[in-house]
């Protein structure tokens, strides 16, 4: 089973909709109004989290006994591609999100988490 993971800063009062933020941001385009995320850190969280992840050209992979996951992002989101069952272990992520002030998206059911 994939499933994606999707993070991004919005400042209180930003309009757009979250369907819109995700496709633009899918398709590699800035969209106006999202602040900049800490991308490094970030990854470094994940690293720490996921012990054995690697780092490739600016993707991160990592891969279980029954899950993986790759991460790529811009400097306004992180997107994780998750495969395997869903999990306790991808709760970690929105976790970090939260960290960074970048609630969850979940483009499988279009909502977006802001509490």
């Amino acid at each position: 089973m994939s499933y994606d993971l999707n993070f991004w800063n919005e400042p209180a009062g930003f309009k757009g909709k979250p369907l819109d933020v995700y496709r633009s941001l899918s398709d590699g385009l800035p969209v106006d109004g999202l602040n900049q995320i800490d991308v490094e850190s970030f990854y470094k969280r994940i690293i720490q989290e996921f012990p054995g992840t690697e780092q490739n050209h600016g993707f991160l992979d990592w891969e279980g006994k029954s899950n993986s996951f790759q991460v790529s992002s811009s400097t306004q989101h992180v997107r994780i591609d998750c495969c395997g069952e869903p999990g306790e272990w991808m709760n970690v992520f929105i976790d970090i999100g939260k960290e960074f002030g970048c609630p969850l998206y979940d483009p499988q059911t279009n909502e977006r988490y802001t509490g």
